[in-house]
C-alpha cells in the first residue's frame, strides 16, 4: 500500500521535475524502447506498468511467450521484511 510518509519524503526531496525526453538521453533507442522506459519509470505505481503488462509491450513482443510465463496464483508473504 501507499506509505504517506515515504511519499511525502520523496516528493520533498524530488519535487516535480520536467519529463525527460528519452530520445535525447538515448539517441539510438527506438520509439518502442523509449515508450517502455517511460511506462516502467513512473513514480505513481498506479500509472506504472506491471511486469505482466510490460511483457506484452511491443518492444518485448518477440521475446514473449505466454505459455512459458506462468502467472503466480497467490501472493508472497513479505511480512518478514517489515
Amino acid at each position: 500500500e501507499n506509505n504517506p510518509a515515504a511519499r511525502s519524503f520523496l516528493q520533498s526531496k524530488y519535487p516535480d521535475l520536467p519529463r525527460q525526453n528519452w530520445k535525447v538521453i538515448y539517441p539510438q533507442a527506438s520509439d518502442a524502447q523509449c515508450d517502455l522506459l517511460d511506462r516502467l519509470l513512473q513514480f505513481d505505481p498506479n500509472k506504472r506498468l506491471t511486469a505482466h503488462d510490460a511483457l506484452r509491450h511491443p518492444y518485448l513482443e518477440e521475446h514473449h511467450d505466454e505459455e512459458e510465463e506462468p502467472i503466480a496464483t497467490g501472493h508472497l508473504d513479505w511480512s518478514f521484511d517489515e
